[in-house]
């Protein structure tokens, strides 16, 4: 039976999609973390860089199918009142400092002197107030901020919140990029206009769009931070195949690539002048289970396709041993990842048991599983899996489709088994998955979500950080008792570098820190 995800979630669903496509690019890491090279950035030079895909738009607010490397380029130019640092922790940022009311029902923020926009606009009350309710309002954001009531200007550089109910991720939620602060009224500017030409207060400004091949980023020289950005020009050129890439960066092109493929992480290290950098663990590949599928309805056929998975298998031969096998569906580097929830350990005769008893009862042995074309970790993993599945007593039929027709077949409904990404944060703190996991209707699966929703709505609430933690545990139980979705492994962000970039870095987000970055001698 075909069903459709509701009309008014299909932005949000669609953006979901578009984040899990950089983990279907195949990125990874393991081993260590941190920058390229540790010595003192200098000021000047030019960084150029390629990304996996196309730059979108730079309209933060209302666009519902970002990228990574359109998230990645809007946040060196449009800033939040809240930013996540490099150590994935939050801290005032064109807010200089907030408070929260005893009642927990009015934040106050205060912004900082001598921010202005790159138009020579200075920073007011009254562009935060139009950048949030925008957002707030937004078909794909909404969930997020629906628990706010009013946002008003109390003076030039105060702003007020007032919550219909208490949010204690609120700071959290405020770090998201499309919460990024523009002028009011788009600084005269359509919407449409403004994607193409952006204001904003952050270290770089676009000098420079070629659509489809490259864009330039110069520094801003009204910059609020002293110092910074270190770097005179970014140039970040559209390169989306993998092999491209690396032949660039060897051939000097380039001094920074996203993504590169595993299979050529080994030598790239052995490379002179290169280095590859890791960052944080906050990608998850997963397979979405329907429950509406005549195989996948009964839990005992849940749980029998997750126990025939062979996850070190995958790890070897997708990712050449640069991913780790994973149990939450939540990635690692979030807070209050549940670490009690281990990767589940093959079991192929305790899995054949369950089958034979789900099809005795009456479930369908056979479903497609659909996955993105042209991707080598699936194409690998998928094959894997099938022969796995296979041996328990499952009848799989494998089907590649482009991202775009994955995305839209997902979001019909009419699907079985569906192999991507399960996503990667926005923001520190799981509120997001939470509240995009119960708006969605379990990001499509069908899954019950009155449970989920009642323990993560206390997780919001509470301001004790035990019980917090104990709440987004138990969401993270709920799910793996469940077995909706089957969690594979997880992936570290990772970056090939010139080997005297420094101040490099990204957060559990993936956004790097380009502001912080420079060359040594």
């Amino acid at each position: 039976m075909k069903s459709r995800i509701p009309t008014t979630l299909r932005n949000g669903v669609i953006s979901i999609a578009a984040v899990a496509l950089f983990a279907l690019a195949g990125c990874g890491g393991g081993g260590g973390s941190g920058t390229a090279n540790e010595g003192p950035p200098k000021a000047g030079g030019t960084l150029t860089l390629a990304e996996i895909e196309e730059v979108q738009s730079f309209l933060p607010n209302r666009d519902g199918g970002s990228g990574e490397t359109t998230i990645h380029m809007i946040g060196q130019i449009i800033e939040p009142l809240i930013r996540v640092n490099s150590k994935s922790e939050i801290e005032p940022w064109l807010a200089e400092s907030y408070k929260e009311s005893p009642d927990h029902l009015t934040w106050t923020f205060n912004l900082r002197d001598g921010v202005t926009f790159s138009n020579g606009q200075p920073l007011t009350a009254e562009d935060v107030v139009f950048s949030l309710e925008i957002v707030r309002n937004s078909p794909v954001w909404s969930f997020m901020f629906e628990r706010i009531k009013a946002i008003r200007e109390t003076s030039p550089k105060t702003v007020v919140i007032e919550m219909a109910k208490p949010d204690s991720a609120l700071p959290a939620e405020l770090s998201l990029y499309a919460a990024g602060i523009v002028p009011k009224d788009f600084g005269g500017l359509s919407e449409k206009e403004f994607g193409q030409k952006p204001i904003g207060t952050g270290p770089f400004t676009l000098a420079e769009w070629k659509h489809g091949e490259s864009l330039t980023l110069a520094s801003n020289p009204s910059y609020w931070r002293k110092g910074e950005p270190l770097l005179e020009k970014v140039v970040a050129h559209t390169v989306t195949n993998a092999n491209s890439r690396v032949a660039q960066r060897r051939g000097g092109q380039l001094e920074s690539i996203a993504l590169p493929q595993f299979s050529q992480l080994e030598s790239i290290t052995q490379t002179p002048g290169l280095t590859v950098g890791r960052y944080s663990w906050a990608l998850l590949n997963t397979v979405q289970l329907s429950s509406k599928s005549a195989t996948f309805k009964d839990p005992r056929a849940r749980e029998a396709f997750d126990l025939a998975i062979d996850r070190d298998a995958i790890v070897e031969a997708a990712t050449s041993g640069y991913s780790k096998p994973a149990g939450s569906w939540v990635p690692s580097a979030v807070p209050d990842w549940n670490p009690n929830i281990k990767p589940t350990q093959q079991d192929i005769p305790k899995a054949q048991k369950l089958l034979d008893e789900a099809v005795a009862d009456g479930a369908d042995p056979s479903f497609t599983m659909v996955f993105a074309a042209d991707n080598p970790y699936w194409l690998t993993t998928t094959q894997l899996m099938q022969q796995s599945l296979e041996e328990v007593g499952f009848d799989v039929t494998l089907r590649s489709i482009d991202i775009s027709a994955l995305t839209e077949q997902w979001l019909t409904g009419d699907w079985e088994a569906i192999a991507w990404s399960g996503g990667k944060p926005d923001i520190p703190d799981q509120s997001e998955f939470a509240t995009f996991y119960v708006g969605t209707e379990a990001l499509g699966t069908g899954a019950p979500t009155d449970e989920v929703k009642k323990v993560t709505d206390e997780a919001r609430t509470t301001y004790d950080p035990e019980v917090r933690r104990q709440r987004y545990y138990e969401f993270q139980d709920i799910l793996d008792k469940e077995r909706f979705f089957i969690t594979l492994d997880e992936q570290q962000f990772i970056w090939a570098l010139k080997s005297n970039i420094s101040g490099f870095n990204t957060n559990l987000t993936g956004k790097p820190t380009l502001a912080e970055t420079g060359f040594t001698d």
